[in-house]
């Protein structure tokens, strides 16, 4: 489950973990008030953390008897003449691999 603008430290988000049932979880620490993603996975799935910025996180996902896969949580620039921003980084990450790819977030 990816969860995207937390508003919080990254220690916060990835105490929730337990409280959401899941047994792991990483962050993206918000830029003061905004932003921020945090993501949580059983311990059935396998997580790779493939690069993450202000305005993404890209994994690799591998769950037992399915193909690997990509997921890619975004949050979008919110200042519109600066959306341009996120979208160059989607641009360059999408060459990055050959799985694939999901790309959820608030553009």
């Amino acid at each position: 489950m990816c969860i995207l603008e937390t508003q919080l430290e990254s220690a916060r988000v990835e105490a929730l973990a337990g409280t959401l049932g899941f047994d792991n979880s990483y962050a993206v620490i918000s830029q003061g008030r905004s932003g921020g993603r945090g993501l949580f996975w059983n311990n059935s799935i396998k997580v790779e953390i493939l690069g993450y910025s202000v305005y993404h996180l890209d994994v690799s996902i591998e769950e037992q008897g399915t193909e690997k896969w990509r997921m890619t949580c975004v949050y979008g620039e919110a200042q519109t003449h600066l959306r341009h921003q996120t979208w160059t980084t989607l641009k360059n990450i999408s060459t990055l691999s050959a799985l694939p790819w999901l790309c959820l977030g608030d553009f």
